[in-house]
């Protein structure tokens, strides 16, 4: 879209020419060349440790944006590619950039000493949308869970944060993992409706709500037996060597983070639903079954309502929920996962 410049941050020790790395595919497979811009994670012993090499790559993304005069910039970016999201916004702030800015960020963190910090959102950026999805089964002892969120209130009380099963690494892997693939799915999904032209198309609701029930057929799950919610995930992740033999025999993963991710979710929390992993999940189902949704949340009162102008409500109900249950024929995924839990006879 014409005035549209987007941006795609690649995390720590990546770079723009790994195929299987959810941002490089997002950055090249987005249409405009002059446009867009792609920055690499940062690399070698200094980036690894401190994030050195980002305020170079703040500065000549900000330059070329402003160059392109764009009216819209959209940003997207994985660990500490995240965090040079909030940074080229800042850029852009203390620029007077006059246009409007949305950031989407994987598992922001800051682990990096940059002259830049993005510390405080400056005045003078219109912030549109800004979504952030936080990985929920980090369990790595030298990964600082207490830094993984933005950097400060102005960015977080604008933020709409999204829960996922699996590690830090588990989102950017969309050729080889479900939960990748569903990641780059949500983040295309969003940049596609704030202008970002993509060459494939932007997948649909139902493939969407496809790519979140193959997370269930690809990470196994203990639940609790008293609560009944999820107790333990085994996330199926290609680096750790599951990939090749799906051996799922290793020790399962707490579902932890509860209180770094709660400290910046809003709306319904999710994190224990056995079937929906975030609000955004739970959305496209509802818009893309109504019938089944209605059923599945509303219990016993949702056949007790009547209405005499359909001949009772039983039968119109029996009626939607045939309907979505057809509609759901193309969506093997879907079946087998709703099944498996006995959520759909």
């Amino acid at each position: 879209m014409p005035g549209v410049f987007s941006v795609f941050n690649v995390g720590t020790s990546h770079t723009a020419n790994e195929p299987n790395n959810t941002m490089a595919a997002l950055g090249h497979d987005c249409l405009t060349r002059s446009d867009k811009k792609i920055n690499d994670g940062p690399v070698g012993f200094f980036g690894m440790a401190f994030g050195a090499g980002m305020d170079s790559k703040c500065d000549s993304t900000v330059k070329a944006i402003l160059a392109r005069q764009a009216t819209v910039v959209n940003l997207a970016g994985h660990s500490r590619g995240g965090v040079l999201c909030y940074m080229i916004a800042n850029g852009l702030a203390a620029k007077k950039f006059p246009g409007q800015v949305n950031i989407v960020v994987l598992d922001p963190v800051n682990m990096s000493s940059h002259t830049q910090k993005a510390t405080e959102l400056r005045q003078g950026i219109t912030l549109g949308l800004h979504v952030a999805i936080v990985m929920e089964n980090v369990t790595n002892i030298l990964f600082p869970l207490t830094e993984v969120k933005p950097l400060n209130v102005q960015f977080r009380q604008k933020m709409i944060t999204y829960s996922m099963p699996g590690t830090h690494g588990s989102g950017t892997q969309p050729a080889t993992s479900a939960i990748g693939k569903a990641v780059k799915g949500m983040i295309m999904f969003l940049m596609d409706r704030w202008g970002t032209s993509f060459g494939e198309p932007t997948p649909s609701l139902m493939e969407l709500l496809e790519a979140f029930a193959a997370i269930h057929d690809e990470n196994a799950v203990h639940y609790d037996e008293k609560t009944g919610l999820v107790k333990d995930r085994l996330i199926w992740d290609d680096k750790k060597g599951f990939g090749k033999s799906k051996d799922f025999s290793g020790a399962y993963q707490s579902v932890g983070r509860h209180e770094q991710i709660g400290t910046i979710v809003t709306g319904t929390d999710f994190r224990d639903s056995p079937y929906f992993f975030n609000d955004f999940h739970a959305a496209c189902f509802q818009v893309t079954f109504p019938a089944i949704w209605a059923r599945l949340v509303g219990g016993p009162a949702y056949w007790a309502r009547e209405d005499p102008k359909k001949g009772g409500r039983r039968d119109a109900h029996l009626r939607e929920l045939t309907a979505d249950i057809t509609k759901m024929n193309g969506c093997p995924n879907l079946k087998k996962s709703l099944a498996k839990l006995g959520m759909l006879d």
